[in-house]
């Protein structure tokens, strides 16, 4: 039997014959992106006198207040605690009461932007000169910090570069020396007026979720290289009276609704958000791992009917980052020209490009086509797709990956480091907001420009040798090679390759939705096993393993099981 328990610790009166569903909310759609929302339970109660005291009168017309909210309502089964939620009114007579009960753990979430979010608050700092070293520790040790400053390519930053000065094009100009002294440091002025943190990831989300009622835990960065994924911005801390001396994260971070951003994470590198309602946590899981993992549980003895095999849902054919030609960030990208396959002549390295004869390559480890002829050219810098470039059925994942920088050969002199080897680094074309003063004879020119934060992500992979191993820079990339074609990580941001999102995030996932049997079956579970049961728990009936799509947990069967309708999808 059902009984309903009040935040007063009462019992509300009646048999309650309670029907709910528990989605897995990996699989509502084939992009494995949606987050979850509410679980609402709906129910009907006599409005016995004290029914009507406890829920506070609501079939009296002459009650001029609003129906009660009322949050933190338990709901058991035979004495034991199945789900928490709150209660909220939709009809009353004066014989009797609907309601539903509804658990929705990221009711609070859903609605707050990134920039109003709880992001540590103003970071005071004596003087300019202590922002410019604090951003130097933050590039030496970024997972002691919880943003990273570090070099952007960026031309499109203030609206009227000065060519002549190439140090322009960059946000967070990095020199990694001086003559005297040997020592390397970042530099803004109104020259170079861009300069601003990058929050990492895992603190953002971490602050998402403080607050809330439901413990999230993050499992999916677990690696100091995951720990360094970043977010762009383009908010700059330079004005006309100089570089500000207090950095906020959240002038730093775009104003997109937290669980939007949340989406986009969990469509690109393949997560899910396992909410569980019995024991109120919020797990961030790689797919991949769950389809890895062996049974938690086993329910074979629990089927009381066949096992029928159900349609299978048809799963994206390729996985490619979302592309938006009026988005400024992809402008120039857009102007290139991908050679034709019968036009590429090898794929190579970074390091064999000097050496190659004649004709056109793919450079795996820059993810791009090159030219080798009367001088090296860049032709064409690719995302990819995966497993295969195709036209068939696409899901573009929404949380864009930065373009990593292939500047020309010979281009850019004066810029440090002043060749090729500076090519990966994050490469965005999009202005800026900024503030600041151009001198001038006799009056200064004052330039204020404003552009939204796109979002993007990239990583940061720390302080690495750009010259001979004699010069560290602060390099972060999509791509896990250094700028010699060094492997310095295991993963890419882009889609294809041994180190790519397909084959990283996606593979063991995609493959399981594509070759899993969909079945459904009646199961007398019990409610102890129905309470400690979550969605990233894979499932053992008669020697087959499944995951869980859906549970439709309806009459209680005896005092210890409840009837279940479950459907499954095999992991063959």
């Amino acid at each position: 039997m059902y009984t309903i328990r009040m935040p007063s610790g009462n019992y509300l009166e009646g048999i309650f014959n309670l029907k709910f569903q528990l989605n897995n909310q990996v699989f509502s759609s084939s992009d494995a992106s949606v987050i979850p929302g509410s679980f609402s339970f709906p129910a009907t109660a006599s409005l016995t006198a004290r029914n009507r005291i406890e829920l506070g009168n609501p079939h009296l017309v002459t009650n001029s207040r609003e129906w009660q909210t009322f949050e933190g309502v338990w709901v058991e089964l035979h004495g034991a605690a199945i789900f928490q939620g709150k209660l909220t009114i939709r009809r009353a007579s004066p014989q009797k009461i609907d309601f539903d009960i509804v658990a929705n753990p990221l009711s609070a979430l859903k609605q707050v932007p990134l920039n109003t979010l709880d992001l540590g608050g103003d970071r005071s700092f004596a003087d300019a000169d202590a922002v410019l070293a604090h951003a130097l520790d933050t590039a030496e040790t970024p997972l002691d910090f919880d943003y990273v400053f570090f070099p952007i390519f960026n031309p499109d930053f203030i609206a009227h570069p000065d060519y002549s000065k190439p140090k322009s094009y960059y946000q967070n100009f990095f020199q990694p020396f001086d003559i005297p002294p040997l020592t390397a440091h970042f530099e803004v002025d109104h020259d170079y007026p861009a300069l601003m943190p990058f929050a990492r990831l895992e603190y953002v989300l971490q602050q998402m979720f403080s607050g809330q009622e439901f413990t999230f835990r993050n499992r999916f960065q677990l690696t100091d290289e995951l720990r360094g994924i970043c977010l762009y911005n383009n908010r700059s801390l330079w004005t006309e009276e100089g570089l500000e001396t207090v950095i906020n994260l959240q002038n730093h971070v775009s104003d997109t609704l937290s669980t939007a951003l949340l989406r986009k994470i969990m469509g690109g590198f393949n997560l899910g958000l396992f909410t569980n309602i019995f024991n109120r946590t919020m797990d961030l899981v790689p797919l991949r791992d769950i389809v890895s993992r062996p049974p938690a549980h086993d329910w074979t003895e629990y089927v009381i009917g066949e096992i029928e095999i159900d349609t299978r849902d048809k799963p994206a054919d390729v996985i490619c980052w979302k592309t938006d030609d009026t988005d400024a960030a992809f402008e120039w990208y857009a102007k290139q020209k991908k050679p034709a396959a019968a036009d590429v002549d090898a794929t190579i390295n970074t390091a064999d490009l000097t050496t190659a004869a004649d004709g056109i390559y793919y450079v795996e480890d820059q993810h791009a086509y090159f030219s080798v002829g009367f001088r090296i050219k860049h032709l064409y810098t690719t995302l990819g797709c995966a497993p295969v470039e195709s036209p068939k059925k696409p899901f573009e994942a929404e949380a864009m990956a930065m373009w990593d920088a292939h500047l020309r050969w010979e281009a850019y002199a004066g810029t440090a480091p002043e060749n090729v080897e500076m090519r990966k680094m994050p490469h965005i074309r999009t202005a800026g907001t900024v503030s600041y003063e151009v001198p001038g004879d006799p009056d200064p020119e004052v330039v204020r420009t404003e552009a939204k934060i796109p979002d993007r992500i990239t990583i940061y992979r720390g302080m690495y040798d750009v010259w001979d191993g004699t010069v560290q820079y602060p390099l972060a990339t999509g791509l896990p090679w250094d700028a010699k074609g060094n492997l310095i990580g295991d993963i890419s941001l882009r889609w294809d390759g041994q180190y790519g999102m397909y084959e990283t995030w996606w593979k063991t996932w995609h493959t399981m939705l594509t070759a899993g049997k969909p079945v459904s079956v009646a199961i007398a579970l019990p409610v102890e096993a129905l309470t400690r049961f979550s969605f990233q728990d894979k499932i053992r009936i008669l020697n087959m393993d499944y995951l869980v799509k859906r549970l439709s947990v309806s009459r209680p069967l005896s005092r210890k099981r409840v009837l279940v309708e479950a459907s499954l999808v095999s992991t063959i």
